[in-house]
């Protein structure tokens, strides 16, 4: 029974521990983000920590309700200098999805919008499975690739996250 517990622990610490992974530009760790306010689910994301041989940045990509509005919100930790954070997929970018000035909260650039496109569900898709590429807009651009598909247990963490995030105000 010992040697049953002992597989099981590690199991579980397996699953806990969060990711980490060389990509082709450095290193990354990704991990599943649940926002919560009052007790209840106020947004749900992925928080990847990235570094290459120059930098190391933080990204977070959330979908936050606020009232009945759903929004996009794309964080980063790009630098004094940088203008925008942008995520590529294979097919969709941040770029398009979130136009506008970007503001600096508490050392992120961060930029938000509505998330009413069909489009914004098919980048996190793409970004879960495919990876992409993250990037801190300045003179000159740093670029982090992220590899796919993400972690079981980031996907995972993220959907269980959207599932109560989406599921109607009488039921929570």
């Amino acid at each position: 029974m010992p040697f049953m517990r002992r597989k099981l622990l590690l199991l579980l610490l397996a699953l806990a521990w969060p990711a980490h992974a060389a990509g082709p530009t450095g290193s990354h760790r990704v991990e599943s983000l649940v926002l919560l306010k009052e007790g209840n689910i106020r947004a749900c994301g992925v928080r990847a920590k990235v570094s290459n041989d120059q930098a190391a940045r933080t990204f977070e990509l959330l979908v936050r309700r606020s009232g009945s509005d759903t929004l996009l919100e794309l964080r980063a930790d790009c630098g004094a200098n940088a203008t925008r954070p942008i995520l590529q997929t294979r097919t969709n970018s941040t770029a398009d999805l979130l136009t506008g000035e970007a503001s600096r909260s508490r050392g992120f650039l961060v930029l938000s919008a509505p998330a009413t496109s069909d489009k914004v569900a098919m980048l996190i898709q793409e970004f879960m499975i495919g990876g992409g590429t993250l990037s801190c807009a300045k003179p000159a651009t740093e670029s982090y690739t992220l590899s796919g598909p993400l972690p079981n247990q980031t996907r995972a963490g993220y959907l269980n996250c959207a599932g109560d995030l989406f599921r109607p105000e009488e039921e929570r």
